[in-house]
């Protein structure tokens, strides 16, 4: 009973935080990450070969100061890539085929891979996939990706509407207790979209995205489900932003998210257990760039993505 009810809860929490993208607090991602020296042929070693279990402020900034001047030509050929290229290439987060972005959160030692594989459609209607590797390597070799934590969304865009959301995500842990979680996310219905188109996004704006979505974790005793989450949105301001040397056009919105789930383990509903939470993202993004720092509190705790490098193609 008890390994039944904490499996329950692992599931109930996988589908909050993966809807909030919130995935470094996930039970698996919460053991600081032992220190293993990163073996590439393109790592900065002198920027992560001893990097500390635990990183004061001033630790921190240097980690991401490095990284920022390791990677300024890169960031310097972003820039200068222009034209719209597909319904999904948004002024504020333009996925583009093979545009990368690494972020990395100070509070837990993880580095976040964002990396789109793959975009198809036109200027009217496209999909883009994109991964999201979580990984403690700056740099991590394709072995290592590969036993990360690792999200897949399927992203739907519109020129009339801006990035509406994603049709399917799926997400796979590497190491949970004595093996690995598979789980599938699909939406079967949605009102709303995740980033209107550039146009609208001035201060004061709001907007909201409810998705209702079928999930399965066979591996989690035949976990099945739906769930619906509701994510509120406003402009708080277009301040510019600066990244490694540069200032661009900014926009800066505040995110509220609330979530009701049914569960069914083994073929028993299951009733929600006694978690109430609260959360909130103040999110910084850059024209041309995209994400540059995404502030989050909940009761799970609090974080912080920052963008150390990119490229967009």
């Amino acid at each position: 009973m008890l390994r039944f009810r904490l499996g329950f809860i692992f599931l109930f929490l996988s589908l909050t935080l993966m809807a909030c993208n919130l995935t470094n607090m996930l039970p698996g991602n919460q053991e600081e990450p032992q220190p293993v020296q990163e073996i590439t042929s393109e790592t900065n070693g002198d920027s992560l070969e001893d990097e500390p279990m635990e990183t004061s402020e001033s630790e921190q900034k240097e980690i991401i100061e490095t990284e920022n001047d390791s990677n300024n030509s890169l960031s310097q050929n972003s820039k200068a890539s222009s034209g719209q290229q597909s319904a999904c290439d948004h002024p504020y987060f333009p996925l583009r085929e093979g545009a990368t972005w690494v972020y990395y959160d100070s509070s837990d030692v993880y580095y976040y891979h964002w990396e789109v594989d793959s975009v198809s459609g036109d200027m009217k209607n496209a999909n883009a996939v994109m991964h999201v590797y979580i990984t403690e390597f700056s740099e991590p070799t394709e072995e290592q990706k590969q036993v990360a934590t690792q999200i897949e969304y399927n992203w739907v865009c519109s020129e009339a509407e801006g990035i509406v959301s994603f049709d399917m995500a799926t997400l796979n842990v590497s190491d949970v207790g004595d093996g690995s979680f598979t789980m599938t996310l699909e939406n079967i219905e949605g009102e709303g979209v995740m980033i209107p188109p550039a146009e609208l996004l001035k201060p004061g704006y709001s907007w909201e995205l409810i998705l209702s979505a079928d999930f399965s974790a066979e591996f989690l005793m035949g976990a099945t489900g739906s769930m619906v989450a509701k994510d509120f949105y406003t402009i708080t301001g277009n301040d510019p932003v600066e990244f490694n040397g540069q200032t661009f056009d900014g926009l800066q919105y505040q995110r509220q998210f609330e979530n009701e789930m049914e569960i069914m383990l083994n073929g028993v509903a299951m009733s929600l257990p006694n978690i109430d939470f609260d959360f909130q993202t103040n999110t910084n993004l850059a024209k041309g760039v995209g994400y540059i720092k995404l502030d989050s509190d909940s009761d799970f705790g609090t974080t912080g993505l920052q963008l150390i490098r990119y490229n967009i193609p």
